[in-house]
């Protein structure tokens, strides 16, 4: 049977996974991780003591770095920071929390500040909600960033 497999595929070409795309992936969910750890103990909630690492689909935290290196600029990498982690929930709690934190890093790595005031709380209870698309974040986010002064 495996002679058969090696057979079918041997005139296949495989993609290649290089090791700096392999570690990137590898610490964009680690990063994801520690943001999400971070949240949950600077809440300081008492309902979320021990919820730190509370995991419902890695594979949705994977699947949001598998996407984020097809993202043109930072504000299409934050637009599916704020998307995908506050609809698809990740983890147990803190999921809303967790995307914008990750917006934010991600716009303050391309050089823009966002926000943290009750309208971006808003917006991104809205989009958890299911009332934007993805290029519709986008726009929000061009619209309501600055250059950073940092």
């Amino acid at each position: 049977m495996l002679g058969r497999l090696r057979q079918a595929f041997a005139g296949k070409r495989r993609a290649a996974v290089s090791f700096s795309k392999k570690g990137s992936y590898s610490r964009c969910v680690e990063t994801v991780l520690h943001i999400h750890r971070a949240v949950i103990i600077k809440s300081g909630e008492a309902r979320e003591i021990g919820l730190e690492d509370a995991v419902i689909s890695m594979a949705a935290v994977e699947g949001f770095c598998d996407r984020l290196e097809y993202c043109g600029d930072c504000f299409s990498k934050a637009a599916l920071a704020i998307d995908y982690v506050a609809n698809f929930h990740p983890f147990m709690e803190g999921n809303k929390r967790t995307a914008f934190e990750l917006a934010v890093r991600l716009l303050k790595n391309g050089g823009y500040e966002l926000n943290d005031d009750d309208a971006t709380l808003l917006f991104i209870r809205d989009v958890a909600r299911g009332m934007y698309d993805r290029e519709e974040v986008e726009m929000w986010l061009r619209r309501n960033s600055r250059l950073s002064t940092s």
